[in-house]
This record gives C-alpha cells, sequence and structure tokens, in this order.
C-alpha cells in the first residue's frame, strides 16, 4: 500500500531518510536513483536551482534538467504543434551546478519534459526513476493547477507511466500582484529542504495508477515555523482575476492580469488552508477529467438525461 493515501499527517519535516553530503559514501552514477528536473519559471529559475543544488548534495541522486529556456508560467500542458521546437545544451554560471547535464527548450513546460524523455534522455540512454516539477514561484494550491505549467509537466510525466511531483512556494505574506514585490522573501532552499522526505518516500514505490503528486510549501522564514506534512484535497481556493489596459499600440487595446488569492476552504483538510496554516501540503491529483467521484455526479448526469 502506499502511504500517501493514509490517514493525514506526518511526514516530520527535516527528518531526511539520506546520508548528509559530507558523510555519504561514494557510489557509482549507475547506481543511483535518476531525477529529471522540469519547470515553468525557466532553466535559470531560483526555485529549480535550489531544489537542483540540495538534490546533488545528498550525494544519492543522478539528477539532470530539461527545462524552458524562458518563464512559460500558465501553460498548462500546452505543447508545440505548429513549427519547430528547439533546444540546446545549457551550462550553469555557478561553479556546483556548472557540470549538470541540462537543456534548454524553446517551449512549454510539457515540450521540455516530452523532447527530455523522448530524444535528449534516450540519446544518453538514461532513464528517470522521478520526475520533479519545480519549485515553482507561487503555490499551485487550490484551483490553480488547472492552469500550471509546473502541474501540466507533472501530469504529463504520470502519462509515461513515470512518477512525478508538482512542487510549488507560496507567494510571500506581503506579495501583492502588480506591485512592487521586489523585497518579498522566497525562501526556495527551505522547500527544497522539505521535499526531501517526500522525494524519498516516492521513490519506495511504484507509480500510483492515474495520479500525481502536487505538493506546496509555505513560505516561512524557517523550519521552526512548519508544523509537519499533511495529505490534503484539492480546494476551491483560487485567484480573482482582474485585468488592468495599458496604452493602445495601433488597433489593439493592451491589458495586463492581475489577481489576490480569494480563501474559499476553511479546514486544513484542505491544500491551501493546510499550507497558509504552516503544513507542508500533499495533495494527490487524478490525471484524468471523469468527475465520477464528485458528489453533484449524479445529479449532473440527471439533468443531461
Amino acid at each position: 500500500p502506499h502511504s500517501f493515501m493514509s490517514a493525514p499527517t506526518a511526514i516530520p519535516p527535516l527528518s531526511p531518510p539520506y546520508p548528509s553530503s559530507s558523510t555519504a559514501t561514494t557510489t557509482t552514477t549507475s547506481s543511483l536513483k535518476k531525477i529529471l528536473i522540469v519547470n515553468d519559471d525557466g532553466i535559470e529559475a531560483l526555485g529549480l536551482k535550489a531544489l537542483l543544488r540540495t538534490l546533488l548534495q545528498t550525494g544519492i541522486y543522478d539528477v539532470r534538467v530539461v527545462a524552458p529556456a524562458v518563464e512559460q508560467s500558465a501553460k498548462s500542458g500546452s505543447i508545440t504543434i505548429h513549427g519547430m521546437l528547439e533546444a540546446e545544451e545549457h551550462t550553469y554560471e555557478e561553479e556546483d551546478l556548472k557540470n549538470v547535464y541540462s537543456w534548454k527548450v524553446y517551449g512549454s513546460p510539457v515540450d521540455s519534459l516530452k523532447v527530455g524523455l523522448r530524444v535528449l534522455l534516450v540519446e544518453e540512454e538514461w532513464q528517470a526513476d522521478l520526475v520533479l516539477s519545480g519549485i515553482n514561484r507561487g503555490n499551485n494550491a487550490g484551483l490553480n493547477p488547472i492552469v500550471s505549467g509546473t502541474v501540466g509537466a507533472a501530469i504529463a510525466a504520470r502519462t509515461h507511466n513515470l512518477n512525478s511531483i508538482a512542487l510549488s512556494l507560496d507567494h510571500p505574506p506581503n506579495y501583492v500582484s502588480g506591485k512592487d514585490n521586489s523585497k518579498a522573501r522566497w525562501n526556495y532552499a527551505l522547500a527544497a529542504q522539505l521535499s526531501l522526505p517526500v522525494i524519498a518516500k516516492v521513490l519506495q514505490h511504484n507509480p500510483i495508477d492515474g495520479v500525481v503528486l502536487n505538493v506546496n510549501f509555505p513560505n516561512v522564514e524557517d523550519a521552526s515555523a512548519i508544523l509537519g506534512t499533511k495529505l490534503t484535497r484539492q480546494g476551491y481556493s483560487g485567484w480573482d482575476d482582474y485585468y488592468v489596459e495599458k496604452e493602445q499600440k495601433g488597433s489593439r487595446r493592451q491589458f495586463k492580469i492581475h489577481g489576490s488569492v480569494n480563501l474559499k476552504d476553511s479546514t486544513v483538510d484542505f491544500d491551501t488552508c493546510a499550507m497558509r496554516t504552516g503544513y507542508v501540503a500533499v495533495t494527490p491529483l487524478g490525471i484524468h477529467f471523469d468527475p465520477s467521484h464528485a458528489t453533484d455526479y449524479a445529479e449532473a448526469c440527471d439533468h443531461l438525461a
């Protein structure tokens, strides 16, 4: 049985089931669990690099990156079917990352995943054991997975029969869409550390049929503010969107989307509330659009009869 399917709680935060980088024994690359990282914020995003760095420091994973060349947020499951999809090798400037196998793709998150799995990694005879998507800049709790490129890539990985996890960090408490957020705190380093027990647990099991895990981390100053890890349900919270019109250019009117979180859930059984309360929220999502589990499914069918 899969432990994530049991009662909500408790993977203790920062209790790593892995050796530290200073005590890890020397292991051949071929014997390491293989992890592919993709995201929607772009290959140079701070969240991706924090996750990559943390995984490498454990010394027990063979990690590779195939990610969009530039930000591709809210691309959901979109792929390039018209025109050419382009990719090129990428080298990180940071000393501890410069030797990582990485490709940047001029397309969507799912483009990156698919060309990585179908072409780039096949050429290397390298098969991922797990796909991680993130760490996203901003939460993907509630209804946000509908448009999320982070979740879209994780779902696409699951359709390739791979275990996959979407990882997202909540917006800072003082974050306001459309305003100057340059001083906002994004604690990707803590989120990356908190992801390690979840990753280790998922790697202990075969993929769960039809399920992808969506993990949302509280954006807090340090680990003392984390209450634990909770198995949650997808909630109904989301963004209230509005558009600001910009100066018109020629015949085209221009609009910029902004928004604020509309919290519709009231208990920590749901992802957004759990995350905002201080839990790492782990939410199983189905990869199908079958609504037969919904409480009003029978009523909807009656209306269509």
